[in-house]
């Protein structure tokens, strides 16, 4: 996470599984948490904006719906893409969590 940006971190740490949260900090690529950071921010101000309009119940279920299917897809992402790090440090024989005790 940029600077260590606490305010990120401690919104990736409640929006994120522990493991998941865990392993992004030890073996995400920068520009892929980067990535995360960015579109994980905007969907948090789309959900800070207030309503122009009184939505209906159903409304703002298929909206909640909708932000919460974004987030999930942006779960599978950061995951495919660690296991892609994963696999290629395997190949390049590093270690896959350079913040181990063993290496």
């Amino acid at each position: 996470v940029a600077d260590n940006d606490a305010q990120t971190i401690g919104f990736l740490k409640n929006h994120l599984s522990g493991d998941l949260y865990t392993w992004m900090r030890a073996v995400a690529p920068a520009a892929e948490i980067e990535k995360l950071n960015f579109q994980l921010a905007s969907l948090q101000a789309q959900l800070a904006q207030p309503a122009q309009v009184h939505l209906q119940n159903n409304e703002t279920f298929a909206i909640f719906e909708k932000l919460n299917s974004k987030i999930a897809s942006l779960e599978a992402q950061l995951a495919k893409s660690m296991q892609m790090h994963s696999k290629l440090a395997q190949c390049l024989q590093l270690p896959e969590n350079p913040n181990s005790p063993n290496s």
